[in-house]
């Protein structure tokens, strides 16, 4: 028994001992203050909007009114919000004003979205063609 725990013991030290680790220095945290995008909506009477922002993040809107994206932005980081649906029942067509811009030192909260019902009217029908006399000179 003396004999087989003394052929383990060099394998125990081994596994048991700290492993080499390089001297590679990890990314600091942002520290610092971190800032909110947002605005708010006008118009908006169907359903389903959404909103996108340059990090992906989405925010869906029911109602006029304010929004605020779910994800922080620090101190110079740039932004660009677009439609990522427009609304529906009634379909509408909603623009994005103050969309893009770079934090500096305070929340982006002046994106304007403005809606606008859409119109499915049938087109005017086409100017009736000019009478023709069909026994004019052939």
């Amino acid at each position: 028994m003396k004999r087989y725990l003394a052929a383990l013991l060099p394998v125990f030290a081994v596994a048991c001992a700290p492993a080499a680790v390089d001297q590679v220095a990890a990314p600091k945290p942002q520290i610092g203050p971190s800032y909110v995008i947002g605005g708010h909506v006008q118009g908006l009477r169907g359903i389903g909007l959404s909103l996108k922002i340059s990090n992906g993040d989405e925010v869906k809107v029911d109602d006029d009114g304010k929004f605020v994206f779910g994800t922080w932005a620090t101190e110079g980081s740039t932004y660009d919000v677009v439609i990522a649906r427009e609304p529906i029942s009634p379909v509408q067509s909603c623009v994005v004003e103050n969309g893009t811009g770079r934090i500096s030192g305070k929340n982006a909260m002046d994106i304007v979205v403005t809606c606008k019902e859409v119109s499915f009217e049938d087109p005017p029908s086409p100017a009736p063609a000019p009478e023709q006399d069909l026994h004019a000179a052939r």
